[in-house]
């Protein structure tokens, strides 16, 4: 049977009511929901962002891309219909006004534009809007950036409307953003160690880093997924061999309707594809900086038993292993930079011990390419004279049918016998795996006997 057309026609949808329902049901609330302005921002090209945060208010202003008289006379237009070149960036600007009313806002004010074109947009709730001409000869309304103010009555400060975006949350948050960020007058520092920057690399507009895991990290890949710079959800590459950190940024990645994950799909594929591909660079890079600082950490090791009581809480807590990490023992009277140097060290070293292992299939054979040489050479373990000891090293210059290793330091008139220092509990384990050979430990016995 044909089927016949008998009557066409058109719906409305009621917009104060999809509304209200977007705000109280679609957005994640708190300070996930924040980064929506964050996302508004990066995609209105702007290179500075400033964030505010006062008792009652909360204002963003940064530069870019202002919004001209029909974006702000119907902020959520880009949630009914398709937008131009800009409908990405409305779109963010939309979710985040929705946000705001989540948020219990008393009102929401807007300048935008420059000179004769600048703009002010006042509201009141989610339907009632005043747009007019900003006023001439104030501060605020001769600067030619976006300004965004949220206030709030003394009755919902009693909520804590902003209390989750604190410095930590958002320099995680807007870890790959391009623009300047600053919160209340201070820059956001990356959250990465200053002492081991992660492998950075971009391929159009895809960008990303990779890094060592954190000290709990398991054995897997997760890689964290970022929209105009700003982090969306995570997810777990279960094909990785080994286990890192990711940071993976596309503006082309499409978000889910509630904002909590990334849409999989062709181009999501392609990124992460491409990320897996830059395994091998991002092991040199950990090399390099590995190898630049053995005879530093080797020092400092010698220097000072704080110093090696961090080296065995991190090491001893890699990601094979099952058990929590001790309490932390910081050297609190040292300056920062060497805790971190030898916090980070002591992990680069555990997850290359473990990257030569895989790779080697347990040590069962030499190592094959240059990538796997490049690894051989890069120091793993000291020895009692806080020596860089590689693996290289260690199977050129103990080729008998024993490693001699002690779990304390000698003074610098130890004989010249070649002694490896096990400082940690995993270190004599390793040693018999490296070279299938039996280990002693001398650490009782006079130095004439060795």
């Amino acid at each position: 049977m044909k089927a016949e057309l008998v009557e066409t026609g058109t719906f409305k949808i009621d917009r104060k009511r999809t509304l209200k329902k977007l705000r109280d049901y679609q957005l994640p609330a708190g300070a996930r929901g924040f980064l929506s302005w964050i996302r508004c921002a990066a995609a209105s090209k702007a290179a500075s962002i400033v964030i505010t945060i006062s008792k009652s208010s909360l204002r963003i202003e940064f530069d870019g891309n202002p919004f001209d008289k029909k974006e702000l006379d119907d902020p959520y237009r880009a949630l009914f219909s398709r937008e131009g070149e800009r409908g990405e960036r409305n779109r963010h600007f939309a979710l985040a006004m929705l946000w705001a009313w989540r948020a219990g806002v008393e009102s929401v004010t807007i300048l935008s534009g420059a000179d004769q074109n600048r703009l002010k947009l006042h509201c009141e709730s989610i339907t009632q809007e005043t747009l007019e001409s900003a006023a001439p000869g104030l501060a605020e309304t001769t600067s030619n950036t976006t300004i965004v103010n949220l206030e709030w009555s003394m009755m919902r400060l009693s909520m804590n409307p902003v209390g989750g975006l604190t410095r930590a949350f958002l320099a995680e948050s807007c870890a790959l953003v391009d623009s300047h960020v600053a919160l209340n007058g201070e820059p956001l520092e990356p959250p990465a160690d200053k002492a081991w920057p992660p492998y950075a690399f971009r391929k159009k507009e895809l960008r990303g880093t990779l890094s060592i895991p954190d000290d709990d990290a398991k054995r897997k890949g997760v890689v964290a997924l970022y929209v105009w710079g700003v982090y969306a959800a995570d997810i777990t590459l279960k094909s990785s061999d080994f286990p890192f950190k990711g940071r993976l940024n596309d503006n082309g990645f499409k978000l889910n309707a509630s904002l909590t994950k990334v849409v999989q799909n062709e181009r999501l594929a392609a990124g992460l594809k491409e990320l897996q591909s830059r395994y091998p660079d991002f092991m040199r890079h950990i090399a390099l900086q590995q190898l630049r600082a053995s005879k530093e950490i080797g020092a400092l090791l010698i220097e000072n038993s704080r110093l090696r009581s961090e080296w065995k809480r991190v090491f001893d807590f890699d990601s094979t292993n099952d058990a929590p990490p001790g309490p932390a023992t910081f050297p609190w009277h040292l300056p920062q930079s060497k805790r971190m140097r030898v916090h980070m060290a002591a992990r680069m070293a555990a997850w290359i011990r473990m990257a030569t292992e895989t790779m080697t299939i347990g040590y069962s054979r030499a190592p094959k390419g240059e990538l796997e040489k490049t690894l051989w050479r890069v120091p793993l373990i000291y020895d009692v004279r806080g020596r860089p000891v590689s693996l290289e090293r260690l199977q050129r210059e103990d080729k008998g049918p024993r490693i001699r290793f002690s779990t304390v330091r000698r003074s610098v008139y130890t004989r010249p016998d070649w002694i490896v220092w096990a400082m940690t509990r995993r270190d004599e384990l390793w040693l018999q795996r490296v070279g299938k050979r039996t280990t002693i430990n001398v650490t009782k016995i006079p130095e004439r006997a060795w």
